[in-house]
């Protein structure tokens, strides 16, 4: 699939990235003014994230690391298609990878700290 076609539809599943006058297709993808705020007065803001490492998780018994600590059957090549929620903090997205099944989820809440209704940084996974 090539790139402007993963990203349409991936970008669509989120229904709300198509609310406003753009078409999907008349979108230039990654051409943004990165000195501009703009994004600040929006409700959502679309990223792509790339994974560039794993966190060593010393509960964890059964992990197979490689000589150069990579973990057996671990893939760098995809991504993640996301939206955070500035109003309620969630982050949604969905990971891409050619040789992966398309379209699976991830769904991040920040979590409610006291009774004061304040937010911690951390998240769970919905």
């Amino acid at each position: 699939m090539a790139q402007r076609e993963s990203d349409c539809s991936h970008w669509k599943r989120f229904g709300h990235f198509g609310s406003d006058n753009w078409s999907l297709t008349e979108r230039n993808f990654g051409q943004y003014n990165h000195e501009s705020a703009e994004f600040m007065n929006q409700r959502y803001i679309y990223l792509k994230w790339k994974e560039r490492f794993l966190l060593d998780d010393e509960e964890q018994e059964n992990l197979m690391l490689d000589d150069n600590h990579h973990l057996e059957g671990a893939s760098f090549e995809g991504f993640y298609y996301v939206c955070l929620d500035q109003l309620t903090g969630s982050v949604e997205g969905y990971y891409y990878h050619p040789a992966c099944e398309l379209f699976q989820k991830l769904e991040l809440v920040p979590t409610n700290c006291d009774a004061l209704n304040t937010y911690s940084s951390g998240f769970e996974i919905a």
